[in-house]
């Protein structure tokens, strides 16, 4: 029987099928990477979710880059920390520190994340 985690994702997790893959804008840059490398190597590895970081680049895009991703690969994808861009991926990585400024109230700013 799948799991709530597992339905949201659309697939059972096994131990052989657990590779999670951070897309850090700013990382990849640095090693002169272009995104469509990135995805051949997260298609060649069979990663079976990304966590899409940028702290470098406008909102804009961002927003190209998700629907990039999207585009290309059938996989969920989640945004570090950014909730202006949920609509544009499957889920979102939040801190601490970021729960805080949705809401000083933590257990409030949980309820408000979970009904968007």
């Amino acid at each position: 029987m799948a799991t709530r985690f597992e339905e949201a994702l659309g697939f059972n997790l096994e131990a052989s099928n657990l590779l999670y893959a951070l897309c850090d804008f700013q990382t990849i840059l640095n090693q002169d990477i272009l995104l469509c490398d990135f995805l051949n190597v997260i298609k060649k590895y069979d990663v079976k979710l990304i966590q899409y970081r940028d702290k470098i680049n406008t909102i804009d895009t961002q927003i190209e880059n998700l629907k990039y991703l999207k585009k290309h690969l059938d996989i969920p994808i989640i945004i570090n920390d950014k909730i202006e861009l949920i609509e544009y991926a499957d889920g979102i990585h939040l801190g601490q520190e970021d729960l805080e400024e949705i809401h000083s109230n933590k257990k409030i700013a949980l309820k408000i994340i979970r009904k968007k």
